[in-house]
């Protein structure tokens, strides 16, 4: 999936489900954020086509730092509650929101104590 906002500003996120009711979770930024994390969702996902979740993302942060070269780096954790859409061909939307711990807030996307995704795919499905 595409992903703006979020722990990456704007990147892609790949979900990999291991159950009707949990995925795990990846995403690289453009500037080479990026996180790992894990989705539970409310509902058997193999049934509905909607789904509210809750998640937990550790994430790395870069800040952006135009005059200059040293960046520095943080880590951060995101708690996402959220929404899934899956269509029955395969399109795929997210939207969440949440509270953003990271040490210190650089005024970024990615770095202010509340935070919100949108993302943007398609679901494979698995062959029977």
């Amino acid at each position: 999936m595409g992903q703006t906002w979020g722990p990456e500003g704007i990147g892609v996120h790949l979900n990999h489900n291991i159950g009707n009711k949990v995925s795990l979770n990846v995403g690289v930024g453009f500037l080479l954020d990026a996180h790992i994390g894990t989705n539970v969702y409310v509902t058997n996902r193999s049934k509905k086509r909607t789904s509210f979740y809750l998640g937990a993302q550790l994430a790395t942060l870069r800040e952006i730092n135009i005059i200059g070269s040293s960046r520095e780096r943080q880590l951060g954790i995101y708690i996402p509650i959220g929404f899934e859409y899956i269509a029955t061909k395969g399109f795929t939307m997210q939207v969440d929101i949440g509270p953003n711990f990271v040490d210190d807030d650089w005024g970024q996307v990615n770095t202010i104590p509340f935070i919100g995704s949108i993302k943007i795919g398609y679901t494979f499905k698995k062959k029977s």
